[in-house]
């Protein structure tokens, strides 16, 4: 037990070392696949790629992806395609042409994400592993791990399509939807918010629910499709049922496994 306790100590505390020691991106890092043994971890993965390198990493945009993750993507992703069709067929023919559009382009970002490029939502950086060993991920069940450079966008999923907005400091959610057209947000009561770490948020956006939330960089923004209420005639979308709530859940949930941001160093692990 004492020898096992070593081991652990010295290994959080050579981690420890890592972390305050940093690194950084740029092309300075190889893109060498990591190859997993048996007994590896991914803390192992991370100090491996890091040795080194002097400078600093935002460990708030670094990212690991299950397995599990990965192998369940094509799937979520082809199902969003064929509901979002539904959608886009529906307000076309009720002579939403603008509607139509902007759900067009949501369809198109969803088959054009690659799914090579992806991550498992939450926290897999290094000091958040040495703060405590039992979060580690035996490697073999891990599929790539990423550092990504902070973007300087925050990503708005509205009724008109997809829009970019530049993020400065101390931006708010409120902040980033008033710099779009002013029928993006058109009886639009709620927004999902996803962190860079893949957390999601459902805030209030209307005057009577609105809800003070900060945006990081690389956050992503869905706001959210108004659903049937009462009789079917009063429905949003004609002839649809379900497709805007499921899409409502769906999307912010695979919009989570995407990278935050572009500038990404990332290793697959074999």
């Amino acid at each position: 037990m004492k020898q096992s306790q070593r081991r652990t100590g010295a290994k959080r505390r050579r981690i420890a070392a890592w972390c305050r020691h940093g690194a950084v991106l740029a092309a300075l890092l190889m893109a060498t696949p990591v190859v997993a043994q048996p007994t590896q971890q991914l803390s192992d993965a991370w100090v491996s790629v890091l040795g080194g390198v002097p400078g600093a990493i935002s460990w708030g945009h670094a990212v690991a992806t299950r397995r599990a993750t990965l192998e369940s993507l094509p799937v979520q992703q082809a199902r969003l395609r064929a509901e979002l069709d539904t959608l886009v067929a529906s307000a076309r023919l009720s002579g939403n042409g603008a509607l139509s559009q902007g759900l067009a382009a949501w369809r198109q970002a969803i088959a054009d994400a690659d799914l090579t490029r992806s991550r498992t939502p939450g926290r897999h950086d290094l000091p958040w592993i040495a703060a405590d060993l039992r979060r580690d991920l035996p490697l073999t069940a891990v599929a790539s791990f990423a550092l990504c450079e902070p973007p300087r966008w925050v990503e708005v999923w509205h009724l008109g399509g997809i829009t970019r907005v530049r993020w400065q400091s101390q931006m708010t959610l409120a902040g980033a939807l008033s710099t779009l057209p002013d029928n993006a947000t058109t009886k639009i009561n709620r927004a999902a918010v996803i962190s860079p770490l893949g957390e999601l948020q459902m805030r209030g956006i209307a005057d009577w629910n609105n809800e003070a939330t900060g945006l990081a960089p690389g956050a992503r923004v869905v706001l959210l499709l108004p659903e049937a209420q009462g009789l079917r005639a009063a429905l949003p979308f004609p002839g649809t049922v379900e497709e805007a709530g499921w899409v409502n859940q769906a999307l912010p949930e695979f919009l989570a496994t995407r990278l935050p941001g572009e500038e990404c160093q990332l290793w697959d692990v074999e």
